[in-house]
């Protein structure tokens, strides 16, 4: 998962402008066959408990699932107002003068599946690709269930000094196919407003500080939620892939050729390469290797200056092109190509309580050799990525579990850690 800000002007629009041709909803039990002669990708839906808190009494409301028009966007993510009654949503938006700055109207949360899932669910018969395409429907709603629970705050009293909880999220999440060099990639926008209610029931913004400090175990979660609704639908096996020095290892589907991630991940491989482009000019300019907040840094804004513009195509046309393209490579059947992935068995999942003390403490001890690894100081949402990074490889038997399992090793880890701030006012703190 990536996780961007969202400012004022019309970037919302960039999601509703590709929806598919005619506003058809998609249910996640249904096949997307409905979209295979349609233009785009499918219409939108909302999220989040913080659509109770809109509209008023006797008109109609808003419900998690419903489909995003794009009025209701330019309302809330534009004008700051509720698209049911035009309502002002606590304060409006500021507006600056100088042409730098922009208000933060929205936090854009990119859940993508890993590169072999998203290979699979192209090359697959229709009813495998049903079945992909609910299991990362699941993870994402599972994923954004932690979202509203452990991340959504606000910040309220003498200068926003105390973090509260909210009353909920507003979101909209949209699907798209593709990647914009045309490869497979299913992945999901999903666009949280920075506009949430206080327990007061007072419209206030969002505490972005957190949302941006909970990205990366956000982003690990999903991963791991998806692995495990895969592996309980279909017989998959997971593993980590080795992607050479000064990046993470890969987590993928066994089965999936490298030759076909590669193929299909051209995107990837222009970053790649201008990275390496930059890494090249910045070792003879300064004399060192940058740091990883330098490489962070510079990754993301190769990622935008490389972008090219976004082709929206018929889901069938991507999906013939896709099939054309890995028989061009393989020789092989798009679907046989898909079944060498399906060739697991279907395994006991985990509880909680089956990762007996010491596999916990083997994870707790993976989990603070990548914090201390990686940095000097670091927070419970450090703790929390770490800890799922090390447990990734182990199949929950449902979200719950997988939760359960994160919050006893990474309070295990954190109680072996040196608390820097333990004489602060807990007031003042705030989550993570």
């Amino acid at each position: 998962m990536s996780m961007h800000k969202l400012t004022a002007g019309d970037g919302y629009a960039y999601l509703t402008r590709h929806v598919a041709a005619g506003d058809a909803g998609l249910d996640a039990g249904t096949s997307l066959t409905a979209y295979y002669e349609q233009t785009g990708n499918p219409q939108g839906r909302w999220y989040g408990s913080g659509l109770a808190g809109l509209g008023r009494d006797g008109i109609a409301r808003l419900h998690p699932g419903d489909n995003v028009t794009e009025q209701a966007m330019t309302a809330v993510f534009r004008d700051g107002v509720d698209p049911l009654t035009d309502d002002a949503l606590g304060r409006p938006y500021p507006r600056f003068d100088d042409g730098k700055r922009h208000a933060v109207v929205g936090y854009d949360l990119t859940f993508t599946s890993p590169k072999s899932v998203s290979v699979l669910w192209a090359l697959a018969d229709d009813a495998t690709r049903t079945t992909v395409y609910a299991a990362h429907r699941a993870a994402l709603a599972s994923s954004l269930e932690f979202v509203e629970q452990r991340v959504i705050r606000t910040r309220v009293g003498d200068a926003g000094r105390c973090q509260v909880r909210t009353r909920g999220m507003v979101a909209a999440a949209f699907d798209h196919w593709d990647t914009r060099a045309g490869d497979p990639n299913l992945h999901t926008h999903v666009v949280i407003a920075n506009k949430v209610q206080g327990p007061d029931g007072a419209w206030r913004s969002l505490d972005g500080r957190t949302v941006h400090a909970a990205a990366v175990t956000v982003s690990e979660l999903y991963d791991a939620f998806l692995a495990d609704e895969l592996a309980r639908r279909l017989p998959v096996e997971w593993s980590m892939r080795d992607r050479g020095p000064r990046r993470n290892p890969a987590f993928e589907l066994a089965g999936i050729g490298d030759d076909l991630l590669s193929h299909f991940s051209a995107r990837a491989e222009q970053i790649h390469c201008a990275e390496q482009e930059w890494l090249t000019q910045f070792e003879a300019d300064h004399g060192r290797e940058p740091t990883r907040v330098e490489t962070t840094r510079a990754r993301q804004h190769l990622t935008r200056a490389t972008r090219p513009p976004k082709t929206v195509r018929r889901l069938a046309d991507l999906l013939a092109d896709w099939s054309n393209r890995a028989r061009a490579l393989t020789g092989i059947e798009p679907r046989d190509l898909a079944a060498r992935a399906l060739t697991g068995t279907y395994g006991r999942a985990l509880h909680a309580h089956d990762v007996g003390p010491e596999v916990r403490a083997v994870i707790v001890a993976q989990a603070l050799s990548d914090v201390s690894t990686r940095r000097s100081v670091w927070t419970t949402w450090n703790l929390g990525a770490g800890a799922v990074r090390a447990s990734k490889l182990l199949r929950m038997a449902s979200p719950a579990e997988r939760r359960a399992l994160l919050n006893t090793v990474t309070a295990e880890a954190a109680a072996a850690c040196v608390h820097l701030d333990d004489t602060r006012d807990p007031a003042t703190r705030r989550v993570g």
